[in-house]
């Protein structure tokens, strides 16, 4: 058995940092001359600069000059946008040489000798990993069916090399891994306005010409600095910022005004502002009828729209089987679309059916939300309520800006239905300054690559992580049998980021076969049976997409590929061949990746192989999600009323046995947390477990990792040296803790040991974990090993705030 050793063994700090240069990028973050620092360095070639992205998972796609001395990567500074106002650098893109070069890198692939997580390893050769994993999945396929083999992917990766996985997987009808972190967020926004070339909103500029903006449920200054920066160009052109959350955070502080709020009520504040603009008249009744499903009739029978073909020849002319809407000079049905200005409330009978608008069964809805209602269920003054509410509505154009920590308790897609609600309400969408922030611009109608596609008549299914364990126990998912036998881990970190972090080893512990394609050793990869080391984003040529700034760009290659890595798609190559699939994935990787800008869409709009080489950046213009009232849904408007639901759209029509409340997801909603709700306000009863666990645990952004990347960086670790858990003044003083205490956090699937912080930004009754690091950094336990798996068929979602959980301090550590 070989020993794996440090890359940079037998070095001290001093001598590493001289190696590598990387002082230079010390001395910047540290606010000195990163020149003076480069210039006292001895070497006498000259830099070489090369061009390339920061991708960790922010959405910011930062534009990075990269300096290489002696074939080292020695410093990375922010580089131009063609729009300079995206020009945008936080810390995080200071650190890629540490990443680099970090003593976490994978070198060479490996074979696990000993028990799964205990860390004894072999070196192997490519050849034998290789022929190993396709051996192995080659014999799973043929006991166990082509669905025996899992892909689990996440979403920190946005080059295009790793297309080649996907290719891979559809090739062997593989089944697709669903990560289901925020896809109660997601799902329920794209079954709203549809996803096109954005996810839900428009490109990040936008949000400079809003007047009103309400952050809920955000800490976008540390998330999304390269974001943020906009927003606070609103407020400094007059326009006013309103933070509502329960954790006073940095972003509390750089806006207007700061509103608590109790956890997890968030949907229930938003429904009581649907009430008022109701109310008092403030709707914009033009933009319902042009814009939303707001008219069209519903039948009180089955909740479905009534259409032509329920009626026959009764109803007007219009196309086949339309939706059909009243006309109020006529009072006949007509199709809609036909009418400028159709009726929006109202019962009626039409054709034997019972009917009334979709906008009449949302005011019915919300009937009983009064802002009293609200108020006592979200611990806000009804008074600020109606304040904010009409601000809202009449200092526009106004936005709401949420992100996905709004989804991390159960039932956690409400408040996002709520949000579109009151957006279209008030005619609050579809131009600059307005509508739904956060999850922004992507390019993927312009960066494709045609050849991927794979003529597969039977391909794989696609299941959520969520319910991962549940499949690997009943080895079923509704009517399909599935065996899981192997998975292929990649662009992933599961095991530190899953809810239930030791049912997620224990299942991991089930399959015959586990791979990992990492770049670093990560908790993931500690735990499985064969690594493939892949090589850092700056040692390949690639295409960047999928983030806020609308620019397709180009990542060079600045250095050779260290140790025995080799590139993601290099990687799928490989195991293609070994699969019988060679002639399949043909290409050179430079050749694939010329493939995404040879699409129609791409050189219509004068993108190039060429001009990316040359430019390296090319952009792509503003979006403005839903202009003119088009959306990208079946009705093509602003589906307010959802006629069908399901778990998401890789799962639409199809069920997997889990049955739900279809009536109760049409329209907005509130239900209280599933484990996270320790009083009894509203009528809605307090969960019994909080005698035994009092506090809710949440998380917020570290400004120095985004999730689990960046955790190796040793620069960041000399000034957030170690996890901590937040706790408030009330809270702590009632336990007897004082910042730098060694507690223990705990419930009854787990604990984690850490130090304590006390933070008079908490609100008593929670603990806030800064997140981002890895199973070593604790003193003992893990975080996710207090979060609980619980989910809910309506949409699969991790829900990671969803728990309760007690502090104590340990003594005589």
């Amino acid at each position: 058995m070989s020993e794996v050793k440090s890359p940079h063994a037998g070095l001290t700090r001093r001598s590493f940092l001289k190696t590598t240069a990387v002082a230079a990028g010390a001395t910047a973050l540290a606010g000195g001359s990163a020149l003076t620092a480069l210039a006292n360095e001895e070497s006498t070639v000259k830099d070489e600069i090369f061009y390339g992205q920061c991708r960790g998972n922010c959405f910011g796609g930062c534009q990075l000059k990269m300096k290489v001395r002696d074939g080292k990567l020695v410093h990375t500074e922010q580089a131009s946008f063609p729009v300079p106002e995206y020009n945008r650098l936080c810390s995080k893109g200071l650190g890629h040489p540490q990443r680099t070069y970090s003593t976490k890198r994978l070198q060479y692939p490996m074979r696990r000798v000993g028990e799964r997580g205990a860390g004894e390893w072999e070196r192997i050769s490519w050849d034998d990993a290789i022929n190993e994993i396709t051996s192995k999945w080659k014999q799973y396929q043929k006991e166990s069916g082509n669905n025996s083999i899992l892909f689990n992917a996440g979403s920190s990766q946005s080059g295009k090399l790793v297309m080649g996985y996907t290719m891979l997987m559809n090739l062997m009808g593989a089944t697709r891994i669903q990560f289901g972190y925020d896809a109660a967020a997601t799902v329920i926004c794209q079954k709203i306005v549809g996803r096109p070339k954005t996810l839900v909103g428009n490109t990040a500029i936008s949000h400079k010409y809003a007047k009103t903006t309400l952050l809920i449920g955000t800490n976008i200054a540390v998330a999304q600095p390269n974001t943020f920066h906009f927003l606070l160009d609103a407020q400094e052109n007059g326009g006013e910022l309103i933070h509502i959350d329960p954790v006073y955070s940095l972003t509390s502080s750089r806006c207007d005004r700061y509103i608590p709020i109790r956890p997890c009520t968030d949907s229930a504040l938003l429904l009581g502002m649907i009430h008022h603009v109701i109310e008092q008249g403030w709707v914009d009744e033009d933009y319902l009828c042009d814009a939303t499903v707001a008219p069209y009739l519903v039948k009180e029978s089955d909740g479905k729209y009534l259409r032509q073909s329920d009626l026959a020849a009764t109803s007007e002319a219009g196309s086949e089987d339309s939706i059909l809407v009243l006309d109020p000079e006529t009072g006949r049905p007509v199709a809609a679309g036909s009418i400028k200005k159709p009726v929006l409330t109202g019962e009626f009978e039409i054709g034997g059916f019972k009917v009334k608008p979709a906008y009449q069964l949302l005011v019915e809805n919300v009937k009983d939300w009064t802002l009293e209602k609200s108020a006592e269920i979200c611990d806000i003054p009804a008074d600020t309520i109606a304040e904010i509410t009409e601000k809202f509505a009449k200092n526009t154009p106004s936005e709401i800006y949420m992100c996905y920590g709004l989804c991390q308790y159960n039932e956690g897609h409400r408040p996002y239905h709520a949000a579109f609600t009151l957006l279209a309400l008030l005619g609050q969408f579809g131009k600059l300054g307005a509508g739904f922030g956060s999850l922004e611009a992507e390019i993927t109608p312009f960066v494709f690559n045609p050849a991927m596609a794979v003529q597969n008549p039977n391909p794989g299914p696609t299941i959520s992580a969520a319910i991962l364990g549940d499949v690997m126990d009943n080895k079923r998912i509704g009517d399909m049998n599935i065996e899981p036998r192997s998975m292929f881990v990649y662009c992933h970190n599961p095991i530190a980021n899953m809810a239930d972090r030791l049912r997620a080893i224990e299942t991991f512990g089930k399959f015959d076969l586990i791979v990992v394609a990492d770049m670093l050793m990560t908790d993931t990869a500690k735990y499985a049976d064969i690594i493939l080391p892949v090589c850092g984003w700056h040692e390949q040529l690639d295409i960047i997409g999928g983030t806020a700034a609308p620019f397709v760009r180009l990542q060079e290659k600045a250095i050779d590929p260290l140790f025995e890595s080799k590139n993601d798609y290099e990687i799928a190559q490989l195991l293609a061949s070994g699969m019988g699939f060679g002639d399949r994935i043909p290409w050179a990787a430079e050749d694939f990746l010329k493939g995404f800008l040879s699409n129609q869409a791409a050189q219509k709009a004068g993108l190039s192989w060429e001009r990316l080489l040359e430019e390296k950046s090319l952009y792509t213009g503003e979006f403005i999600h839903g202009e003119n009232g088009v959306f990208p849904t079946p009705t093509g408007k602003m589906e307010i009323y959802l006629e069908s639901f399901s778990h998401s759209p890789l799962l639409e029509g199809k069920s997997d046995g889990r049955e739900f409340d279809i009536d109760f997801e049409r329209l907005p909603n509130f239900k209280p947390p599933h484990e996270a709700w320790t009083e009894s306000v509203g009528g809605y009863e307090r969960n019994p477990l909080a005698d035994k666990y009092p506090l809710i645990y949440t998380s917020i952004r570290n400004r120095f990792t985004t999730h689990s990347q960046h955790f190796e960086v040793d620069w960041f670790k000399e000034i957030s040296p170690e996890p901590t858990i937040r706790m408030s003044p009330k809270d702590a003083q009632a336990r007897g803790i004082k910042t730098g205490d060694i507690v223990r956090v705990f419930n009854d699937r787990g604990y984690v040991i850490l130090k304590a912080e006390i933070h008079a930004g908490i609100r008593p009754g929670m603990v806030v974990y800064p997140k981002g690091w890895q199973d070593d950094q604790f003193i003992e336990g893990h975080v996710a090993n207090l979060i609980s798996s619980y989910t809910i068929p309506a949409v699969y979602n991790q829900y990671y705030f969803d728990v309760l959980c007690e502090v104590e301090k340990i003594e005589g550590r």
